[in-house]
């Protein structure tokens, strides 16, 4: 006896399911249907090897040899949905053709098969590619670099290009990993990691009579599913981190020498949150929301610098990204992708009072840190990819503005410096420095550039790039 079970990729058995089996001759031997609860099954048989066809309607058909042994015998049969097909044939098109994507000596497409071969984990994920393009290869989902790899059921195709070197690029001298997303995917999925350590694992630093306190806590996890199914993905990713370690002060104060340890802490967290919308069987729209934050207490003590020294530094981005592709017709492709971010970060002193630093002794006073910074970045590209015979032409443009705004107030509370404590001790300092007022700088410039690139496909295995670049600024 054998039995036929035919599941969906959800691994839900399907109804009406078509399956034909035939001997090795060609013969057909019997042909059945499935029903939502019963498999396919035929009695009677030899043992021996058959040949199977499967097919159901909105399904890929399939094909597959079986062998048939005494007794029971049970196979499972996954079919893929048919919508699938038809989007990994169309999306090449007449364009991707011609920029040859499988067969190109200096761009390679991983195949469907390849694709489904990778780790499953994002940061596993990574590090495969890695090995296959090179670890100093440039990650770009979507036409951006920076932030996480998506889950795998939610890529659609993987490019690496290493003619880097081609007038569409900024700059030049490493490969290129380029992955397209789509919404993907038929259920909720995440996982969830946490890391914890402290003092009681480490060991006593040389100078100090005990161990001191460090702790180091920290987290990651992301949950990615459908919001439509094949339709609309959403992807939520966040790590954090809270840890300390003990600073070692090793100072000589005029009442001897100082010996101290001052707790300096490192708060993070990372969150980002995508969401991707298939437009049609061949566009797909992303927009992705990324922000961090970063605290840091207690920066600047240890050595000869005592606790007053400390100053504390915030700082945080916050970004997003907008992206949409696709053909147009049969001949071309448009890409469109948008990105703004902003930057902010401060510092700030524990005291304020001028800096006292007896070289060779120790270092006291404020920190002389006082400063806030604010980077804003617009960023708007579009390429328009088109096929003339074996020219494929790509036409860019990129518009770029950046504003930035530095406020300082270093070194505003002075700074004293003795050449010995015996100086110090009788108050006759070396040199004096004060900053006579803050300062505050904006400025703000715009660039735009275009690209013209024709790949001419001399032979299967041999293209001629042709180039021209430019781009102007203002400030």
């Amino acid at each position: 006896m054998l039995r036929i079970f035919v599941v969906d990729p959800a691994r839900a058995q399907i109804a009406g399911a078509t399956v034909r089996l035939k001997n090795e001759r060609g013969e057909q031997v019997g042909e059945t249907k499935t029903s939502a609860t019963q498999p396919a099954v035929f009695n009677k048989l030899g043992p021996g090897n058959y040949f199977l066809e499967v097919e159901a309607p909105n399904f890929k058909a399939r094909s597959s040899a079986v062998e048939v042994k005494r007794g029971v015998n049970d196979l499972t049969i996954e079919l893929e949905i048919a919508e699938l097909k038809e989007r990994v044939e169309v999306q090449p098109d007449a364009v991707e053709r011609a920029l040859d994507p499988k067969e190109g000596a200096l761009t390679n497409f991983l195949s469907r098969e390849q694709i489904d071969a990778l780790p499953d984990d994002p940061q596993e994920l990574e590090r495969v590619l890695r090995e296959i393009a090179g670890q100093d290869a440039v990650i770009r989902v979507d036409g951006f670099t920076g932030g996480r790899l998506p889950p795998k059921s939610q890529i659609a195709s993987i490019k690496i290009i290493r003619s880097n070197f081609d007038a569409e690029f900024h700059e030049a001298g490493t490969p290129l990993i380029d992955v397209t997303t789509r919404a993907g995917g038929a259920n909720w999925y995440g996982s969830l990691a946490g890391r914890f350590n402290d003092e009681a694992l480490n060991a006593r630093y040389p100078l100090a009579a005990q161990r001191r306190p460090a702790q180091l806590k920290n987290f990651d996890g992301f949950i990615s599913g459908p919001l439509v199914k094949n339709k609309t993905s959403l992807t939520l990713f966040a790590f954090g981190n809270d840890s300390f370690d003990t600073a070692e002060i090793n100072a000589f104060l005029p009442g001897g020498r100082f010996s101290d340890g001052v707790r300096r802490t490192n708060r993070f967290l990372y969150y980002s949150v995508r969401l991707i919308h298939n437009l049609s069987q061949t566009h797909s729209l992303n927009l992705s929301y990324n922000g961090n934050g970063v605290r840091l207490e207690g920066q600047g003590v240890g050595g000869l610098n005592l606790p007053e020294r400390a100053f504390k530094t915030n700082s945080s981005t916050q970004q997003i990204r907008f992206s949409e592709s696709g053909p147009f017709g049969r001949s071309l492709f448009n890409e469109l992708r948008s990105q703004f971010t902003d930057d902010l970060s401060k510092s700030r002193p524990a005291h304020r009072s001028p800096a006292v630093n007896v070289l060779g002794a120790f270092n006291g006073g404020g920190a002389g840190v006082e400063n806030n910074d604010r980077r804003q970045n617009l960023y708007l590209a579009d390429n328009l990819l088109f096929a003339l015979g074996s020219h494929a032409m790509k036409i860019g443009l990129l518009f770029e503005r950046e504003s930035v705004r530095r406020t300082s107030a270093d070194g505003i509370n002075g700074a004293f410096t003795f050449s010995s404590l015996e100086d110090f001790l009788r108050g006759r300092p070396a040199i004096f420095v004060q900053r006579r007022a803050a300062s505050s700088v904006a400025f703000a410039q715009s660039q735009l550039g275009i690209f013209v690139q024709d790949d001419v496909r001399l032979h299967k295995s041999l293209s001629l790039v042709l180039g021209c670049a430019m781009s102007g600024r203002a400030f």
